[in-house]
C-alpha cells in the first residue's frame, strides 16, 4: 500500500511538473521528506531514490538544498546499501549540485570507502565522479590534502593480529585504492596535495614489515605521484659547435688533399 502511495506521489509531481505548476515544489518537499523519514525500509528508499533520481535526470534545474545535507546525515548515521551509490551518482552528476553540497557528498563516500573495504569501488565512483567536476575549487583540493594524510596514517597504521584490534591488511588495501583513484585523475593540484603523504612511506623501505600487497600497492601509488621517468637521451655525439661568425671554414680533408696534390 506504502509503495503505491509512493508511486502515485511521483506520478503527480510528474504532472506538476509538466504543467509547470507552483504545486510541483510541494510534491518535491513531500518526496523528500518521505525518503528521509523511511530512509531505514530499504525497498522503500530504494524505490523512492529509484523514481527521485530518474525526475532529476529528467529535471536539471531542480535545486538540491533540501535533500544533500539531511541525506548525508541519514548515510552517516545509518548506513547504506549496494543501490544507494546509484542514487549519489545522480546527485553527483546534477547540474544544480553547489561545491559545499558536493563536498558534503565527497566527505561521506570517503568514509566510506575508508572504513568499509567491500564498498571501495562504489564509493569511489561519485567520489572521484566530484573531485573531477569540482577540481578547481580551493576547499576540494584542500579536502584532498586532508585526505592523503588520513589514508596514510591508516596504512601506516598497527596491523591487527589474529582480527583483534589494529588495522585489517584489507583496510590498508581499500584506503590506498581511493588514494590511487584520486592519483589516477591527474589532476597536479591533487598530486601535489598527496604527494608529502604518501612519500615517507614509499621512500622508507619495508625491510620485511608491510605485508607485500600493501608495499605493492604504496610503490604503484607513489609511481603515479611522482611521474614517469624522464626519456633516456638518445644522441650518443653532441653536435659540433658552430663556428664563431666571420671565422672561415675549414674545407673537408679530402679537399685540402686534392689542393695538396696540385
Amino acid at each position: 500500500m506504502r509503495m503505491a502511495g509512493h508511486e502515485g506521489a511521483f506520478r503527480l509531481l510528474g504532472a506538476f511538473i509538466e504543467a509547470k505548476s507552483q504545486n510541483a515544489a510541494v510534491a518535491y518537499k513531500l518526496v523528500v521528506a518521505s525518503l528521509l523519514e523511511n530512509y531505514n525500509e530499504s525497498d522503500l528508499r530504494a524505490l523512492t531514490e529509484g523514481r527521485l533520481g530518474a525526475t532529476l535526470q529528467d529535471n536539471p534545474r531542480m535545486p538540491l538544498a533540501l535533500l544533500v545535507e539531511p541525506l548525508m546525515r541519514r548515510v552517516r548515521g545509518d548506513g547504506y546499501a549496494d543501490f544507494d551509490f546509484d542514487f549519489f551518482l545522480t546527485l553527483a552528476r546534477h547540474p544544480r549540485l553547489e561545491p559545499a553540497q558536493a563536498l558534503m557528498i565527497v566527505d561521506v563516500m570517503t568514509r566510506v570507502a575508508m572504513t568499509d573495504p567491500a564498498a571501495v569501488h562504489s564509493a569511489c565512483v561519485p567520489l572521484v565522479e566530484l573531485l573531477l567536476r569540482f577540481s578547481e575549487h580551493a576547499s576540494v583540493v584542500d579536502f584532498v590534502g586532508r585526505l592523503g594524510k588520513l589514508g596514510m596514517s591508516i596504512v601506516a597504521g598497527e596491523e591487527s593480529a589474529g582480527g583483534t584490534g589494529g588495522i585489517t591488511s584489507a583496510r590498508k588495501l581499500g584506503v590506498l585504492d581511493v588514494l590511487t583513484k584520486v592519483a589516477e585523475t591527474g589532476h597536479k593540484p591533487y598530486l601535489e596535495q598527496l604527494r608529502p603523504a604518501v612519500q615517507p612511506l614509499a621512500t622508507l623501505g619495508d625491510g620485511g614489515a608491510t605485508p607485500l600487497a600493501i608495499a605493492n600497492q604504496v610503490q604503484r601509488l607513489w609511481a603515479i605521484l611522482d611521474g614517469p621517468p624522464a626519456p633516456p637521451d638518445k644522441r650518443k655525439d653532441p653536435p659540433p659547435p658552430k663556428p664563431p661568425r666571420g671565422a672561415s671554414k675549414q674545407p673537408p680533408a679530402h679537399a685540402a688533399k686534392e689542393e695538396e696534390d696540385a
